[in-house]
């Protein structure tokens, strides 16, 4: 009995001891170890939003160059406005003049449709030649070619064409 006694206390020493020095080791084989996939699940989120902030900072940066885009434009286009005021006063029209003067299929007639940099509705007046030939002059100076003169004075490209010629010398 005394040897079973001995035995059992010597298996369960070295059972112990066993224990202690393995302790690293089992800890590793029984529990779950949560730290790694927490640090990938963190890194895969800092990535993601690094690149989220990319791509808004791309956007931010197109929206900043369409702003200064349309800030030019509408100052190119008062400017524009301004010049044509300017060009109605040199020919002595005001444009409430211009809309009682005008029929109605003569005021759709203004419009010029033009990618250029050139503004869109040219009114005119059909009292007397002088005066189309006043807007015609003074529409070239402006830097129209014919077509839109043509299109705005309502009269043929090879006219305006001659005018302009006959203006030249």
């Amino acid at each position: 009995m005394l040897t079973g006694i001995t035995v059992t206390l010597v298996v369960l020493l070295f059972f112990v001891f066993f224990v202690v020095t393995k302790k690293d080791m089992l800890q590793k084989l029984f529990s779950l170890n949560t730290a790694a996939p927490a640090q990938e699940f963190q890194q895969q989120l800092e990535q993601t939003a690094d690149h989220i902030i990319r791509r808004l900072e791309t956007q931010i940066a197109h929206l900043e160059y369409l702003l200064e885009e349309a800030d030019a434009k509408m100052t190119a286009l008062d400017q524009k406005i301004q010049a044509a005021a300017a060009v109605f006063e040199q020919l002595g029209i005001s444009g409430t003049s211009l809309a009682e003067q005008a029929t109605p299929n003569e005021q759709n007639i203004g419009i010029v449709q033009d990618t250029g940099n050139k503004p869109e509705n040219i009114p005119y007046s059909q009292e007397t030649g002088n005066d189309k030939r006043r807007l015609i002059f003074a529409m070239a100076e402006q830097g129209y070619n014919i077509t839109e003169i043509a299109k705005a004075t309502g009269i043929g490209k090879g006219e305006v064409m001659l005018i302009l010629q006959l203006n030249k010398r």
